[in-house]
């Protein structure tokens, strides 16, 4: 016999600030609750139903400041459930702030565990994947882009699939006619500086 090891299980995908709001209304759907009210309304009752009913596991993808879980995730020493959080914060784990504004009382220390870059095969994989195409090159070539980075990569491929026109080619030529304008930009930038301060002293 398999015992599951939670009760219930939901994924929280962040967004730019306030992400604590982002966070609750995920959180919120993915459990039923209403999101009448919004705001600090939805973040109570989420920490209130996870108080509730212990045996749960949380996982916020993308989170994008420390304060992110403030008043959506419950603390204390009876609270029943663990949280997984996913970010491009350095170091998060060591920011006592990061869950529901306090350290959790009574738990274990958090664990930060660093995710590298990918190997090469499996970052072309997982850009055909994501996109729903089997352009090897393109997908190749957006993956050295980003630097196997899969947050990065899973961004790219599923920009491509959710516009439902935008082919893998045609987003890596946006993205490197991007990055070249940028490029030309910050280069013209520094010849005008020179121009203005005479030659730069070693």
């Amino acid at each position: 016999m398999i015992v599951p090891l939670y009760r219930n299980c939901a994924v929280a995908f962040c967004s730019p600030p306030p992400c604590c709001f982002a966070c609750a209304d995920s959180l919120a759907q993915e459990m039923g609750l209403s999101l009448e009210g919004g705001g600090d309304h939805v973040c109570g009752l989420v920490q209130a139903e996870l108080a509730r009913t212990p045996g749960w596991c949380l996982a916020f993808d993308g989170v994008c400041r420390a304060s992110a879980l403030d008043n959506v995730v419950p603390v204390g020493n009876t609270v029943g459930g663990h949280v997984i959080v996913t970010s491009r914060l350095p170091r998060l784990a060591d920011n006592a702030e990061f869950i529901g504004g306090a350290a959790v009382a009574g738990s274990a220390p958090a664990t930060q565990i660093a995710v590298g870059a990918l190997d090469p095969s499996d970052s072309v994989e997982l850009v055909m994947q994501r996109a729903g195409e089997q352009d090897r090159v393109s997908a190749a070539a957006i993956a050295e882009l980003m630097d196997h980075h899969p947050s990065a990569l899973a961004e790219a491929a599923d920009s491509v699939k959710a516009d439902g026109v935008l082919k893998l080619a045609d987003y890596l030529l946006i993205v490197k006619t991007t990055l070249d304008a940028a490029g030309e930009e910050l280069s013209e930038d520094n010849d005008d500086d020179e121009e203005e301060g005479g030659a730069p002293s070693l």
